[in-house]
């Protein structure tokens, strides 16, 4: 089984590491703390808006750097544009036959290309980085996405939860 270590307790970052863990990836989360490590394997991914919510079996949490990127075949940094340099400094030491291989992840059209591949490596789907992709490098048009996206049902990566996206919008936009 492939072992990734995600830097980064964000909600990217444990929505990506609950996503790979569920497509059959060994995911280590790296928390900074013992005690931000303890409160997660306590309390899942974000106990007051997905109650309940469980990380898979497939995931740990460690607040053991070293231990997070033992014999890893890939590190996502998931955390803050303002502190990538100093995270990337961090672990540089423990992966130098894997630096010139790690990627970043950050939410934002600059990052669409390493989301796209490892969806594509990974065999995962990610229909909003799909339709970013197709915009970006195929020519697609952004108002064909944007119906396209709007009209379709929608789910939440952590909690399996479907909605309409296109009702959510009418009805903030009513309230």
């Amino acid at each position: 089984m492939s072992k990734i270590t995600i830097i980064g307790t964000t909600s990217w970052g444990k929505t990506l590491g609950v996503v790979l863990a569920r497509n059959g990836l060994e995911v280590r989360l790296w928390a900074r703390t013992e005690r931000e490590a303890t409160e997660l394997r306590n309390g899942g991914p974000n106990p007051t808006l997905l109650p309940g919510i469980t990380f898979p079996p497939q995931l740990s949490i460690t607040s053991s750097l070293s231990g997070a990127l033992a014999e890893v075949k890939a590190v996502i940094l998931a955390v803050p544009s303002q502190s990538m340099r100093q995270n990337i400094k961090l672990v540089k030491d423990y992966l130098k036959e894997i630096t010139d291989s790690m990627t970043g992840v950050a939410e934002g059209v600059t990052t669409t290309i390493v989301a796209w591949n490892l969806a594509q490596q990974f065999g995962l789907e990610m229909p909003i980085t799909e339709k970013i992709y197709q915009v970006l490098y195929e020519g697609l048009d952004p108002r064909q996405v944007i119906i396209e996206i709007l009209g379709t049902e929608g789910r939440h990566e952590l909690a399996g939860r479907k909605w309409k996206l296109v009702s959510f919008f009418r009805h903030r936009r009513h309230s």
